[in-house]
């Protein structure tokens, strides 16, 4: 399925892949171009990039009338906040660790590219595009709101700035301020990978990478806050 210099995706990842997406292409050669970064010594069917800028084009129209249609009552600029807390990065990056894309985007042999928080959202919109294209538009629809849900996602600070919510968690309980640690950088010069770890307690820590080291430590300040919110509603 790939050349013999870049990371190897079995068929079998492809179908399992399909699987959690909720959808099948007829035409797979989509999927494939929506899964290839650029760093790909072959690519038959071309990168995501193309792909990537139509995705993003239907996912803003599709979190737009949708926000639009249901919170009737609000006014522009609360439309706005809410838009971008849905189409951050972070957000997609999210959706694409949900459906492993760091173990199947087809990549240069090292496969640290497919690591990046950036690729791993723009890979997300490629499959958007893909699935525009087999599909139609509520084929894409169906997919986004799948894994996105405007109703609870919120533009408040802690998806808006997820690492001085943190910070106030951790003050409003008494805990040490939180303590970030880069862990490791990793790549190529022109596109290194950070790794972070923040820590609040023995209890409390997680990983997250990134191309820079601030999205990294906004990343793991998100996931962090995410994990002690759950264990506090349970």
């Amino acid at each position: 399925m790939t050349g013999t210099t870049n990371r190897i995706v079995t068929t079998q990842s492809f179908a399992h892949l399909q699987d959690q997406m909720g959808y099948r292409f007829a035409d797979e050669s989509l999927l494939q171009a929506a899964l290839t970064h650029k760093s790909a010594t072959t690519a038959p069917h071309g990168h995501y990039e193309r792909l990537e800028f139509l995705g993003d084009r239907v996912l803003g129209l599709e979190i737009s009338h949708a926000l639009y249609h249901h919170f009737k009552d609000d006014d522009q600029g609360y439309l706005t906040k809410r838009f971008h807390a849905l189409v951050q990065q972070s957000a997609l990056a999210e959706i694409a660790h949900k459906l492993d894309l760091q173990d199947i985007i087809i990549t240069d042999a090292t496969g640290q590219a497919a690591q990046q928080a950036s690729v791993l959202s723009d890979v997300v919109e490629a499959l958007i595009a893909a699935i525009y294209l087999d599909g139609g538009r509520q084929a894409a629809s169906d997919f986004i709101f799948r894994f996105l849900d405007i109703t609870s996602t919120t533009s408040n600070d802690s998806e808006m700035n997820p690492k001085s919510a943190l910070q106030e968690w951790a003050m409003a309980r008494k805990l040490p301020l939180p303590a970030y640690e880069l862990l490791e950088v990793s790549g190529p010069d022109h596109a290194p990978v950070f790794s972070i770890e923040v820590v609040l307690s023995d209890s409390y820590k997680t990983r997250a990478t990134g191309s820079s080291k601030k999205e990294a430590e906004r990343l793991a300040a998100r996931a962090l806050l995410q994990m002690v919110q759950k264990k506090e509603s349970l």
